[in-house]
């Protein structure tokens, strides 16, 4: 946000889905907003995936768009050959996987006899091997062998988002494709399709590479991220490794990490015996209890998962009633045909619950209820109601809200001017808050505070003329605030060029809070 502009209390919740699809880009985030246009960037009806199984829960449970990261653990890429008679011309797909369908045409229509180092190339990508519909098409005309040329073919490829060349460039152009018959029609060269498949991904594979911004880091292209659904293959458990790492990174970007139960949990005893065993808990992530019944549900797939469905209703009632909104019920419906692995009792709902664990339980045909709504905190941090999943939700979207609405104040000068802004605007944000009923507290002056002066950038100081300056490479400020049903909570923002850190704090409003 830049300076001066208001923070929003109300913006559509942004959901990721992370994990393998037969094709499409990789590390590259990808707006969808149904089913068929998955299918269309990233899907195969030749190959039933577990991520398309989810989405169909998300969108029928009311959300209306997710962001799909493919991780691939594939190195390999189709190839197109194109002959010619000083040898083939080869292309090779942009995205990797034996699923990613092309095919290629070449033909010297509207091109002169003295041209002879020029040909037109048409590229498709379709729907499948064995589906040729086509979907994507890209058309380079007039294009050359020849490296100085203006049209050298190496030069237009660089405008393709399907083929790269692979390997030197023939001297001559490749042959012409064209089927001569009573009419003249196109003739395309495939490329080749058989292959093994992939081996799964691993937790490496998930997590990626900061520096290249590969796997989990490719999130750090989206300026908002708030639910992420890791998808492992094959029903598989997300490994410590990535469970680590997924955790860690959604505390820094102020977001929530949706898991699927371990597969050790396949029974109430199981669970109870395996919470008091583990030290692994955190107030952003949430799990829940049973899985699906282990049949197939879209092809030959098999997902045991319902984080899409739960995703889905989540955004949902974000979109009603937003993120911060007070006083809702402790339990939310999910439309799923499914049945589930397990039947709960009550007491074992309370269990679950006190375990940091949603209980699942069947409430009538296509229709799962799921109560508590905990997050995996389990009573460890610094504020008690970290364990209730709607509240810390709310916080979340107030603490990203204001750190990502006074970046602006990393590079301004760090002097009153700058303070006074800050201060004002995010008090208008929790005002705004405040009249929504999110916030709670006689009046506004009672129900939040904001300190932004000399005391809290008080790290080194320089006196020019008869005002004070602050010479610092961070910029800070505290905020607290009472949320709805949840008590009083503080925040320290600490700007810097690179990143804003946000420190949870004790509630101090008669004092300045320092570093």
């Amino acid at each position: 946000m830049s300076r001066g502009q208001r923070i929003g209390v109300r913006r559509e919740t942004v959901v990721v889905f992370l994990g393998s699809t037969p094709r499409g880009p990789v590390s590259i985030p990808v707006t969808i907003r149904s089913v068929n246009e998955y299918l269309a960037r990233f899907g195969s009806p030749d190959y039933a995936d577990r991520l398309r199984v989810l989405l169909t829960q998300f969108f029928g449970n009311g959300g209306t768009k997710a962001i799909v990261v493919r991780v691939s653990q594939s190195s390999r890429y189709s190839r197109l050959s194109l002959a010619g008679p000083s040898g083939p011309l080869i292309l090779e797909a942009i995205n990797p996987g034996p699923w990613e369908s092309l095919r290629a045409s070449i033909d010297y229509d509207h091109i002169s006899d003295a041209d002879a180092d020029r040909f037109n190339l048409v590229i498709h990508r379709m729907t499948s091997p064995t589906v040729h519909i086509v979907e994507e098409q890209e058309i380079f005309t007039a294009i050359s062998v020849k490296p100085e040329d203006s049209d050298y073919l190496g030069h237009a490829l660089m405008n393709s988002v399907l083929v790269r060349p692979c390997g030197a460039p023939p001297a001559a152009r490749p042959a012409n494709t064209l089927h001569l018959g009573v009419e003249a029609a196109a003739s395309y060269v495939y490329a080749g399709t058989e292959w093994a498949p992939d081996e799964a991904l691993t937790d490496y594979d998930m997590v990626g590479s900061d520096s290249e911004g590969t796997g989990l880091f490719a999130l750090d292209l989206l300026p908002i991220v708030d639910l992420v659904c890791m998808v492992p293959d094959a029903d598989r458990d997300i490994g410590p490794v990535a469970l680590f790492m997924a955790e860690r990174y959604c505390r820094k970007r102020n977001a929530f990490l949706l898991m699927d139960p371990p597969s050790q949990w396949n029974s109430v005893e199981a669970v109870q015996k395996n919470c008091r065993e583990q030290e692994f808990c955190s107030p952003n992530v949430m799990t829940y209890f049973p899985r699906l019944e282990n049949k197939g549900q879209q092809g030959d797939v098999s997902c045991t998962s319902v984080l899409g469905a739960i995703a889905g209703r989540l955004a949902a009632e974000d979109a009603v009633d937003g993120i911060s909104a007070p006083d809702r019920q402790d339990s939310v419906v999910l439309r799923c045909r499914p049945g589930l692995e397990l039947s709960l009792s009550d007491s074992d709902c309370v269990m679950l619950a006190r375990n940091g664990i949603n209980a699942l339980r069947r409430v009538r045909p296509g229709h799962i209820q799921m109560s508590g709504l905990v997050t995996f905190a389990r009573g460890i941090e610094l504020a008690a109601d970290w364990n209730d999943l709607r509240k810390r939700r709310s916080v979340l979207f107030i603490v990203e809200s204001i750190a990502r609405g006074t970046r602006w104040a990393a590079f301004d000068e760090n002097a009153e001017e700058t303070w006074a802004e800050i201060r004002q605007q995010v008090e208008n944000f929790l005002q705004a808050l405040y009249e929504q009923g999110a916030l709670s507290g006689v009046t506004p002056k009672a129900s939040f505070y904001v300190f932004c002066d000399s005391e809290t950038n008080r790290l080194s100081r320089s006196i020019a003329g008869s005002g004070q300056k602050i010479e610092s490479k961070s910029f800070t400020f505290c905020v607290g605030f009472t949320l709805q049903g949840a008590g009083d909570l503080a925040f320290r923002f600490v700007h810097n060029v690179f990143e804003c850190r946000v420190d949870e704090l004790g509630w101090q409003p008669g004092i300045a809070l320092a570093s």
